[in-house]
């Protein structure tokens, strides 16, 4: 299950970097946020149908959490697509190996998950992998920090969506939370479509000009995304967040 994830992530890396280079003034980063928020909007109600119980039937607490789970990942996203804007995805995408390290440092703290002095070793050589690929050696060693640190952030805030997901997501059936993960992301497209004029005339405009081809990119982005969240959640039901972290961005960079 944590294999299928990466899979399809890696798929639409590629998706997200055609879509910007192409239609940068059609749809931009803005644009591709809000849509993929949006598109939670289609995924929640079946979540909501496949769900034994009512999803109303868990604490405020717990629908709060799994929202917020849900908006920090759209953050994340929204953090890697200004990083793609700037980079190629086989220079962005690896930037997310350091996401299971933030996931092993938080799973110790917020979830009492225990750690290996190997996986500390594998932790500091993933970090010093990264630090070797932000790394310009035909221009002097010039380190690409605007990308740098926009995928720091982007790791940091996936790390910290799956363990928030996971610590409240774990004694409440499956697909009640993932109704609410995707609530969230939901609440945070309409956020920016409402309040970001940038985003807002983007989504726009990529509707009026784009025509079929950036709907039809978008809409098969955005079912493989969704797809790819509902396995990486599951797979965070089964297993400790930083072994689900390690496996789905081990596997997608490649």
């Amino acid at each position: 299950m944590s294999l299928i994830a990466p899979f399809l992530w890696s798929l639409l890396n590629h998706a997200d970097k055609y879509l910007i280079s192409k239609y940068s003034k059609e749809v931009g980063v803005g644009g591709l946020v809000v849509y993929s928020s949006l598109f939670a909007i289609f995924i929640a109600p079946i979540a909501f149908f496949l769900s034994d119980t009512s999803v109303f039937d868990l604490f405020g607490s717990e629908k709060f959490f799994l929202a917020i789970a849900g908006a920090m990942y759209s953050i994340a996203v929204l953090f890697y697509l200004y990083a793609l804007e700037k980079e190629d995805a086989s220079y962005v995408v690896p930037f997310w190996l350091l996401a299971p390290v933030f996931g092993f440092l938080l799973g110790i703290i917020f979830l009492g998950e225990t750690i290996e002095p190997l996986k500390v070793v594998g932790a500091l050589v993933v970090l010093l992998g990264a630090v070797i690929l932000s790394i310009e050696f035909e221009q002097k060693k010039k380190i690409k920090s605007i990308a740098v640190i926009l995928m720091l952030a982007s790791a940091l805030t996936i790390a910290l969506s799956d363990i928030i997901y996971k610590k409240f997501a774990e004694h409440v059936e499956f697909w009640p939370s993932v109704f609410w993960n995707q609530v969230g992301m939901v609440g945070f497209g309409l956020i920016c479509l409402i309040f970001v004029a940038n985003y807002r005339k983007a989504f726009i405009g990529s509707i009026k000009e784009g025509g079929k081809e950036i709907a039809t990119l978008n809409v098969a982005g955005e079912t493989i995304q969704s797809i790819a969240i509902v396995a990486n959640n599951y797979a965070l039901m089964l297993a400790p967040v930083a072994l689900v972290l390690l496996a789905t961005y081990t596997f997608q960079p490649l």
